[in-house]
């Protein structure tokens, strides 16, 4: 059982959410000519759970505890890789809390937390391959989630600057490649992007470009697909995008463009529990229940509280003890 003292403080630093991004963007070029379109709020999620993963490896790390990454075995997560800690392989829970609902650091609360909503996705549960040693471990970050418009930006705001491709560009129905793409941005002032799709080879591609005003800049790469413009600056005017190849054309005007930085305070470690207990012990998450740490969705889920869990030390003496 978890008790307060068993919970885990991280420091956040910006850098974990900078790796986020960068996890982020290759997910989008991944996805790029695919099903569905690209949502920006699982584009944050996954930038939250790079964060906590790699402040877990830095503590791991710190702690002196083995550790070791392998290939992921998911059909669905190919080039993915695990972290393996005493012989099972991590699985991340991750839960946000917003500022609204902790204004304070979740280790000025850990009673809140310990009673928190230990979720995983009926879905996830089902697709567990039996076999596979995989540990769930629940962590909670507090801070602040943006998805803000350009006119709604604040300027001491920090920023992540983000344009999702309509499917035309990242997931078109013909066989026709897009090719080398052609970029003008209106207006007098340059504006720094990055681009990012899968060439011709269905590889994933990215490059900076730098637009100035009243020139045509070329890619360097032959797109297959487009997925996304990235800027770091605040955007001040629209951006052509054309394609000699498909004979078609997008203007980005500024409305389109989504603040999707991640301001994160805070990281709790609350506590693990492996696949075949969690499967046996955990009970159905019933969808008129609220609970302010978890994000309500029409997904099915199963339920622990986090005082139902193992503490982490347990894990990770096990794994410097060489016990498996």
């Amino acid at each position: 059982m978890v008790s307060e003292e068993d919970l885990v403080h991280l420091a956040y630093t910006p850098d974990l959410t900078e790796a986020g991004i960068a996890y982020g963007l290759q997910w989008l070029s991944h996805s790029c000519g695919k099903t569905g379109e690209p949502n920006l709020k699982k584009f944050q999620k996954l930038v939250l759970h790079k964060a906590v993963e790699l402040a877990f490896r830095r503590y791991l790390a710190e702690k002196n505890v083995p550790s070791e990454t392998v290939p992921s075995t998911s059909f669905a997560s190919q080039g993915e890789y695990a972290l393996v800690v005493a012989g099972w392989r991590c699985v991340l829970q991750c839960n946000f809390l917003p500022h609204q609902e902790s204004p304070q650091h979740a280790e000025s609360q850990p009673d809140r937390i310990v009673r928190a909503a230990a979720l995983v996705s009926s879905a996830q549960v089902i697709a567990w391959v039996p076999g596979n040693k995989d540990v769930y471990i629940f962590a909670f970050i507090t801070g602040q989630v943006w998805r803000d418009a350009i006119q709604d930006s604040m300027v001491d705001r920090p920023a992540c600057w983000l344009v999702a491709l309509p499917l035309a560009w990242s997931n078109p129905r013909t066989q026709a490649a897009l090719g080398r793409l052609v970029l003008k941005v209106d207006g007098s002032s340059e504006q720094q992007i990055s681009v990012g799709g899968r060439n011709l080879d269905q590889q994933m591609v990215s490059e900076h470009m730098i637009l100035l005003p009243g020139q045509r800049v070329s890619t360097k790469h032959e797109y297959n697909c487009l997925a996304y413009l990235h800027a770091h600056q605040t955007p001040t005017n629209r951006i052509g995008i054309s394609s000699l190849d498909r004979r078609m054309s997008h203007v980005v005007s500024l409305k389109e463009w989504t603040n999707v930085w991640v301001e994160g305070d805070g990281i709790t470690l609350a506590g693990y529990i492996p696949h075949p207990e969690f499967s046996r012990r955990s009970r159905r998450f019933p969808s008129s229940s609220q609970n302010s740490f978890s994000d309500q969705s029409e997904e099915k889920y199963r339920i622990l509280t986090v005082g139902e869990l193992h503490p982490l030390h347990d894990l990770l003496e096990l794994a410097q003890t060489g016990e498996r």
